[in-house]
This record gives C-alpha cells, sequence and structure tokens, in this order.
C-alpha cells in the first residue's frame, strides 16, 4: 500500500511539473512570436516603405485602424513586403455577419521599384470569408467610411 501511494504522490508531481513547464513553454513561444513579429516589421538597410504603402499606412492610422508590416527576403536582390490593415466591428457599426475588417496586401521590392503581388485577401464584416482585395483606393475608401476615430486635422 504503501508504494502504491508513493506511486502515486510521484505522479501527481510529475502531472504538476508538466503542466509547468507546458505553461513556460506557451509563455515563450507567445513572446518569440511577438519579437519576431517586431523584426519582421523593421525595415532593413537599404530598403524603405514603397510610397503607396506608406500613404496606406498613413490613412489607417489617420482613421484609427491597425496595421502589420512584415518584409521577408526571397533573393539577394528582392525583398517580400506583407501588409495586414484592419479593425474590429465596434457597436456603433451597422449589423453584419462577420467582425472584423482585415485586409492582407503583398507587394514585390526590388531597389528602386515595387509592384503589388497579386490582388491580396481581404475579409469584411458584409463577407467574412477571404476574397480577393479590392484597389487601394477602395480599401481607403472603406477605411474612411467605418472610421473608428474621427480623421486627424491635416494642415
Amino acid at each position: 500500500m504503501r508504494q502504491l501511494r508513493t506511486a502515486e504522490w510521484n505522479a501527481d508531481v510529475a502531472g504538476t511539473e508538466r503542466d509547468q513547464w507546458k505553461a513556460i513553454a506557451q509563455r515563450v513561444q507567445s513572446e518569440l512570436a511577438r519579437a519576431e513579429r517586431k523584426l519582421a516589421a523593421v525595415t532593413p538597410d537599404g530598403w524603405e516603405v514603397p510610397k503607396p504603402v506608406a500613404d496606406l499606412l498613413a490613412h489607417a492610422e489617420a482613421y484609427g485602424w491597425r496595421s502589420v508590416l512584415a518584409w521577408t527576403p526571397r533573393d539577394a536582390d528582392e525583398m517580400l513586403l506583407s501588409v495586414v490593415v484592419g479593425r474590429d466591428v465596434t457597436p456603433r457599426d451597422a449589423p453584419a455577419r462577420g467582425t472584423q475588417w482585415r485586409y492582407k496586401l503583398t507587394w514585390n521590392c526590388t531597389p528602386g521599384s515595387a509592384r503589388r503581388a497579386g490582388a491580396g485577401l481581404a475579409s469584411t464584416p458584409a463577407c467574412p470569408q477571404w476574397h480577393d482585395a479590392p484597389s487601394l483606393r477602395k480599401i481607403r475608401e472603406e477605411m474612411q467610411a467605418h472610421a473608428c476615430t474621427e480623421p486627424a486635422q491635416r494642415p
């Protein structure tokens, strides 16, 4: 009987330690993912954010939308710039099926030029499934129409 109780106690201790290590591993994974996102958002030396992307990000910020950039090297003289802009639905918004606006866009960048890679993807409250993203002009119009805040005063 004593051996059985000792074995049960050892199993309980091992389970507790396992749970603690799982929690630590999850926390470290989360911190690593956050650091990788921050690192990917840093513009590499010798590269610059293309003007259409910079304009889109400024427009998003002016209307209260969030944005994220990620640079990915493709080869020696080409980078892939991924951009996600969006915001969550608020109680002020009209009722809809979806809960957020998200636009995922990608640019192929080479020194001195950048071109959009494909149409990109969009998810809107009216159509929550991922579908082709509209043009940058239409995305800016959506931001303006569904602003989180009043636009910043422009000089």
